[in-house]
C-alpha cells in the first residue's frame, strides 16, 4: 500500500515518468525543432545568440529522439535510428559548439533573412516529405529504393536553390553540410540509389517519374499534401510494417 502511494506521487512530482515513450505525433514535433530550414515557426539566425538559440532546440530535438530511441525501439530500426542520430548529434554539435563554424553559419544563413529565398528551401523540404509518406504506402520491395531517391531528390532540390537564391559560395557550404548528414547512407544503405544518375538507372522508372514530378511541382496542393512535419513518421511506418 505505501509503496503505491510512493508510485502515485513520484508521478505526479515527475511528469512523463511513466511515458518515456513518444507517440508519433510526439516524435514528429521532436524531429521538427532540429533545423530552421524545414520548421517555419524557428526564426532564421540573424547572430551568435540566435544561432546558439537555433542550437539549443537542434540539441533539444536531438535529446529526444535519442532517448525514445534507445528505451522504447528493438532490432533492426533502433539500430539505424541511432546512427542516425549519431550523425545528426555530430553535425549539430560541429556547428554550434566552435566559434568559427558558428560564424561561417551566420555569413551563409544571412541569404534566408529575405522571407522568399527561406521559403524556396522549405518547400524543397514540402515536397520531399510528400514523396516519403508515399513511398511508405509502396510495396516494401521499392520502399528502400523510394527512401533514399527522395533524399537524392531533396538535396539536389536544395542545393539548386541554396545556388540560385544565394550564390555559389553559399551554395558548396550547404552542399557540404548536407552532404555531411547523408554521407553515412550514401556509402551504404543507399549505396546502389546515392545520386539522381543512380535512381534514374536504378529505381522503378515508373514511381521515379512521379516522384520526380512532385519533386518539380509548385501546385501548393501537391507540394503541402503531407500529413506529418518530419520524416520520422513515415520512415517508422517503413520499419514498422504498419
Amino acid at each position: 500500500m505505501h509503496f503505491k502511494l510512493f508510485a502515485v506521487v513520484v508521478s505526479l512530482l515527475i511528469p512523463g515518468i511513466w511515458s518515456i515513450c513518444k507517440t508519433i505525433e510526439e516524435l514528429d514535433q521532436c524531429a521538427y525543432q532540429l533545423s530552421f530550414l524545414e520548421n517555419r515557426e524557428i526564426p532564421v539566425p540573424y547572430n551568435e545568440a540566435d544561432v546558439l538559440q537555433s542550437c539549443k532546440q537542434s540539441q533539444s530535438g536531438i535529446k529526444c529522439l535519442r532517448s525514445h530511441t534507445e528505451e522504447c525501439m528493438t532490432g533492426m530500426i533502433k539500430n539505424i535510428f541511432l546512427n542516425a542520430i549519431v550523425t545528426l548529434e555530430k553535425h549539430i554539435n560541429n556547428r554550434c559548439d566552435s566559434k568559427p563554424h558558428r560564424d561561417e553559419f551566420i555569413k551563409h544563413v544571412t541569404c534566408f533573412h529575405d522571407p522568399a529565398k527561406a521559403e524556396a528551401i522549405r518547400l524543397c523540404t514540402d515536397r520531399y516529405l510528400v514523396i516519403m509518406e508515399k513511398t511508405s504506402e509502396l510495396d516494401p520491395a521499392y520502399q528502400l529504393g523510394g527512401a533514399c531517391c527522395s533524399v537524392q531528390a531533396m538535396h539536389d532540390c536544395a542545393v539548386d536553390k541554396f545556388r540560385s537564391n544565394c550564390n555559389e559560395e553559399s551554395g558548396d557550404y550547404f552542399e557540404e553540410l548536407l552532404g555531411e548528414v547523408n554521407e553515412g547512407n550514401n556509402q551504404t544503405v543507399c549505396a546502389q540509389f546515392n545520386s539522381i544518375r543512380a535512381c534514374d538507372s536504378n529505381y522503378d522508372s515508373k514511381i521515379w517519374s512521379q516522384f520526380k514530378s512532385i519533386m518539380a511541382s509548385n501546385d501548393p496542393l501537391i507540394i503541402k499534401a503531407h500529413r506529418y512535419k518530419s520524416v520520422i513518421p513515415p520512415v517508422i511506418k517503413m520499419f514498422s510494417g504498419a
